[in-house]
């Protein structure tokens, strides 16, 4: 009997990992408000978050100053931590004409404060809490990139990696 106690027991934690994943991935998880554009040319949200280091950031501080890319993402997303890397040099690179703001999606601020050590994130990351923005801008998956044109209005969405040629197009 103990010999079937370990697989059994390993088969329950990989299912539960699988619909832990399968369930926070659904569109239903961050829902649209009902007050929530469904055009990208309006004007975005306005909003603010506190990043690592207690500063608080406003989105409309930007506005008629950069461009903005907010990142929606997590730790727990492979995805993010092969765009993140890529993301912070083009935020380098692009740091004149566009701000690059990570908002991560209510995690823990010890498991967010390891993420950006451990791939030395340039940009600010701020803290969703409870996914009050992830839901204001619609967003149902992580690794998904709002793009805000200088003058304050939502001009894309980017689904999976930001890439240098958005981030071009974004800074002209």
């Amino acid at each position: 009997m103990k010999k079937w106690l370990f697989p059994i027991l390993g088969a329950s934690v990989i299912i539960a990992i699988g619909l832990t994943a399968y369930f926070l991935t659904r569109p239903w998880a961050f829902p649209k408000t009902q007050n929530q554009s469904e055009t990208p040319r309006d004007m975005a949200p306005d909003f603010s978050l506190v990043t690592l280091d207690g500063t608080t950031v406003t989105l409309s501080e930007f506005r008629n100053k950069k461009a903005v890319v907010l990142n929606f993402w997590g730790s727990w997303c492979p995805n993010c931590h092969r765009n993140m890397p890529k993301l912070s040099d083009m935020a380098k690179k692009y740091d004149s004409s566009i701000q690059v703001l990570g908002v991560n999606i209510s995690e823990h601020k010890a498991r967010v404060q390891n993420f950006q050590q451990k791939y030395a994130i340039s940009f600010p990351l701020l803290l969703d809490d409870d996914g009050t923005v992830a839901r204001l801008y619609g967003v149902d998956y992580t690794n998904t990139h709002i793009l805000i044109s200088k003058d304050g209005k939502r001009i894309g969405i980017v689904n999976g990696d930001m890439t240098e040629d958005k981030m071009k197009e974004l800074a002209r």
